[in-house]
């Protein structure tokens, strides 16, 4: 969408709030917006109406928005049923190798910030629809329609390894109407220091391989799309899997205390703690909050509205991969 402003340009980037979601590809922890987009350059004449005689064009959010609503309720109309919180569905779709059936995916521009690119991106996320095809596969059951080669998962579809050791997955090959003798076993998207091996490299459909991603201890720490590639002639599928390399343990993670916090009575406030060292990911808890405040475990935001006035005594705690903790103290 159309953030409408003097540039023109649409509108993402992380969420200060919430964690990033299973099903969203990427690195990092935080959700990152937008999942998906639409033509509503002001400029261009996203709309344009004719109104009391003078032609006006309408964009923006206000426009694009309402434009992806209007087609999800289209949807719901003819599949006779809603179809509910699509995000992990359109995700899903995104990931397969058929992904170009369902979205237009914009590969050149920026909002200023974030480069549109290949896949899923804070410009424009996973494109914008292609409409027959999406609908089609959203009312044929919220999954792509299947292939009649074979198909590629990964379980689980995520791990993680401190740098310097390994994790494995299984990856299994289904088998369609017509499948082939047997698939052959790739992986595209490992950073410097990790390697992926198969066991066996070569399957028959129905059939599964281990996939064995090994790191060195010179291995940046993050998460990575790895992805995983069954290959029978000319006919491809692939898979998604999400590595998240730590930092070897040995010390505790450093807080810093962020010192006395003014809040007001029934006025939202937040307050974003600062962690580092030890094995990531962290873990946060918090204890003597304010009533009406709240911490996101995962990321360590507190957020909320402050319901009664006082003075609170605070104990803010990070817990990082390997159990090693560090806690500060302090007012509210």
């Amino acid at each position: 969408s159309n953030d409408n402003s003097k540039n023109d340009r649409s509108a993402g980037g992380p969420s200060n709030i919430y964690p990033k979601p299973d099903w969203q590809p990427g690195t990092g922890r935080a959700r990152m917006v937008p999942d998906v987009s639409l033509v509503a350059d002001f400029q261009a004449g996203g709309l344009s109406v004719l109104n009391n005689g003078q032609w006006v064009s309408a964009g923006g959010t206000s426009l694009s928005a309402p434009l992806w609503a209007g087609y999800t309720a289209l949807l719901d109309q003819k599949g006779g049923k809603r179809l509910g919180q699509l995000d992990a569905t359109l995700y899903g779709l995104a990931a397969g190798s058929d992904a170009s059936t369902y979205f237009h995916d914009v590969t050149t521009g920026d909002n200023g910030t974030y480069k549109a690119g290949t896949g899923y991106d804070m410009c424009t996320g996973l494109g914008t629809f292609q409409g027959d095809a999406l609908g089609d596969a959203l009312l044929g059951g919220n999954t792509p329609p299947p292939s009649t080669d074979f198909g590629v998962t990964v379980s689980p579809a995520s791990g993680s390894a401190t740098a310097g050791s390994g994790t494995t997955a299984t990856v299994s090959v289904s088998a369609g109407t017509a499948p082939p003798s047997s698939v052959a076993l790739t992986a595209t998207g490992a950073p410097s220091g990790v390697s992926v091996s198969f066991d066996p490299s070569t399957v028959a459909p129905g059939k599964s391989s281990t996939a064995t991603f090994t790191t060195t201890a010179s291995t940046a720490p993050g998460t990575y799309d790895i992805t995983l590639t069954g290959t029978a002639g000319p006919a491809t599928h692939t898979a998604h899997y999400a590595l998240t390399v730590t930092a070897p343990g040995g010390t505790k993670p450093t807080l810093t205390n962020p010192g006395t916090q003014m809040a007001y009575q029934n006025r939202a406030t937040g307050l974003t703690p600062v962690a580092s060292g030890g094995t990531t990911p962290y873990r946060w808890s918090a204890t003597g909050l304010p009533k009406g405040l709240a911490i996101n475990t995962s990321i360590g935001v507190i957020s909320g509205t402050p319901s009664a006035w006082g003075n609170y005594n605070t104990q803010l705690t990070v817990t990082d991969a390997s159990g090693k903790s560090a806690t500060v103290s302090f007012y509210w």
